[in-house]
């Protein structure tokens, strides 16, 4: 499988088919059945994310939203734009920042789930923002303690 270095990390991708690919969370979804369904008519290229699967570690040298965009933009010049791009969670927070930033290399945009609190406070909800910084932060509190005790309802 094809890897790339951004910003002094190797990304390892998935490229695939005329074509299809997909990361090991979507092959589990179904035995990858619907993404075999896709192999004729699209080409997928799903990167890991830093420091999961066989990307490696964020180093923390840029902020990480930064260097996971690097990361799209490279998989975007690997295809050829204009693409489509899809996310789920985490991922989908990250290809609507990557739309809004380079329109011109978008064709569609599907998002599953995404992760879109930074949105909150631009769009006056202030209060809303500052409720999930403060979840966030009692979260990185215990991970940062070390704490694998935590409860959830400690967090929130």
């Amino acid at each position: 499988m094809p890897n790339t270095l951004v910003k002094g990390v190797e990304v390892f991708y998935r490229d695939e088919g005329n074509g299809c690919s997909d990361t090991a969370q979507l092959a589990a979804v179904d035995n990858g059945a619907r993404c075999a369904r896709l192999t004729n008519r699209y080409r997928l290229i799903a990167p890991d994310h830093l420091g999961y699967g066989r990307t490696g570690a964020y180093p923390g040298s840029i902020p990480l939203v930064d260097h996971e965009i690097e990361i799209i933009r490279r998989m975007i010049e690997l295809a050829g734009a204009p693409v489509h791009l899809v996310g789920h969670s985490y991922g989908g927070s990250l290809m609507a920042r990557m739309a809004l930033m380079t329109p011109e290399s978008v064709r569609s945009l599907t998002l599953i789930e995404p992760t879109l609190f930074y949105l909150l406070a631009p769009a006056g909800f202030r209060s809303e923002d500052e409720e999930i910084r403060a979840v966030a932060d009692r979260v990185a509190h215990y991970v940062d303690a070390g704490d694998a005790k935590y409860r959830v309802a400690d967090c929130i």
